[in-house]
């Protein structure tokens, strides 16, 4: 899907900023440094990712040159691009499949193996590139001659570099994934119904190179005839091209693919991020600090106010059940008495009993309800206490969430109530 929807930007470019000249090198400088970052990496799809960046610019630079040939050209290399792209993914889709890998370095050996595949790769890697009979050869000829004709020679240089950059690309590419020898590669050809779909777009790929009517026709300003097979360009073309493999054959060893991270831009926000943790972590020592002082002193008050309670509560305890104790023998004795004299005395004894009942059903409550009452305060301060210092965890992210849950609670509590 990226090789659509990246072409969304360049169709807003070509309908809005045609002839901008300042977008003419900014896609110069997308081109080169896309495929600078792509002949770097080891992964097959980081490839081809750094590569929609370098060939988005040459589409970027062709609307910023403007004119009817420009904006044509980079919309002729955008449905030129939608073809190759999707079949360099496909690709290498084709190859994870099979081997559940897409490091260079720990491939080779595909071609006789997976010969279809290696095939169609290596015809959207000539498309990409731009060599001749293939659609980006003709997309990026328009784009060079608006270059031209416009006195932007550095532009022109600039792309020509990136065309030897985007070849040596995919030199490595192929070389590495299918071409190089490597012994005991057991895995066999995609099933056929992929092996249609890549070969349907490689052959694509081909017509639209070798007539290029077919693109061209549906641009949007028509385009005057261009001899793009003419001798003098069927002769300039392949130096590049030649020079750049006999480029890489020279130093193989050094475009050899290695188990390496390639750092881009990330760089920068890494070291933004490690900047930050390390201000977060001194934040976070600070609040603990801070929170386990006033958690400590809060927690101190709370249960120095619930023992002056308990002191207070057990200081009239101990008067009230001391009084209790006393009540309770004196009741009895006076029963006793009142049991060994005659009728008025058991009529006493009747109202002594009450009085035995009534002290020790308040004894019980004392010792149940009073007692008790302290016994749980005391628990509670505890308690409460030991939560108090679990609270205090020194995690930002911990009181982070706290703060958004009671808000989200309180923007809750408003939305119904108010």
């Amino acid at each position: 899907m990226s090789v659509y929807t990246t072409k969304t930007a360049v169709y807003a470019l070509a309908r809005i900023f045609p002839g901008v000249n300042l977008l003419a090198y900014i896609g110069a400088l997308m081109a080169i440094y896309g495929v600078t970052l792509a002949v770097m990496q080891n992964e097959m799809r980081k490839l081809l990712s750094y590569h929609i960046i370098s060939q988005v610019g040459y589409m970027v630079c062709a609307i910023g040159l403007g004119g009817d040939l420009g904006v044509n050209g980079g919309v002729a290399h955008a449905l030129h691009h939608i073809l190759y792209k999707s079949l360099l993914f496909m690709c290498a889709g084709a190859v994870i499949y099979r081997l559940g890998e897409e490091r260079l370095s720990d491939l080779g050996g595909l071609a006789k193996r997976m010969p279809l595949t290696t095939l169609t790769c290596l015809i959207a890697s000539f498309s990409i590139a731009g060599l001749p009979f293939f659609n980006g050869y003709i997309s990026k000829t328009i784009i060079t001659e608006v270059a031209h004709q416009t006195h932007n020679y550095a532009i022109c240089l600039i792309l020509k570099l990136a065309t030897i950059g985007t070849w040596l690309s995919f030199l490595k590419l192929t070389y590495f994934c299918f071409l190089r020898r490597k012994e005991n590669v057991e895995v066999r050809e995609v099933p056929l119904n992929m092996n249609i779909a890549m070969l349907a777009v490689a052959f694509l790929c081909f017509l639209t190179g070798i007539y290029p009517k077919f693109v061209l026709g549906i641009l949007p300003y028509p385009m005057e005839e261009m001899h793009f097979y003419s001798s003098l360009r069927l002769f300039s073309a392949p130096q590049i091209y030649l020079t750049a493999l006999i480029i890489f054959f020279l130093l193989k060893k050094y475009f050899a693919p290695r188990k390496v991270i390639i750092l881009d831009l990330d760089y920068f926000y890494k070291k933004f991020i490690h900047f930050l943790s390390i201000v977060c972590k001194v934040i976070t020592k600070i609040d603990a600090a801070y929170t386990g002082v006033i958690v400590i002193r809060l927690s101190k008050k709370v249960v120095s106010l619930f023992i002056r309670l308990c002191k207070n509560i057990a200081k009239f305890d101990a008067i009230y059940t001391l009084d209790i104790e006393r009540l309770i023998p004196y009741a009895r004795e006076t029963t006793l008495i009142s049991v060994e004299e005659g009728r008025v005395e058991r009529i006493i004894a009747n109202g002594n009993g009450l009085i035995v009942r009534s002290s020790e059903r308040l004894a019980l409550f004392d010792k149940e309800i009073i007692d008790g009452t302290v016994n749980r305060i005391g628990s509670l301060a505890i308690s409460i206490g030991k939560k108090l210092r679990h609270i205090q965890t020194g995690y930002v992210q911990n009181y982070a969430a706290v703060m958004f849950f009671l808000l989200l609670v309180i923007l809750t509590f408003y939305l119904i109530f108010f």
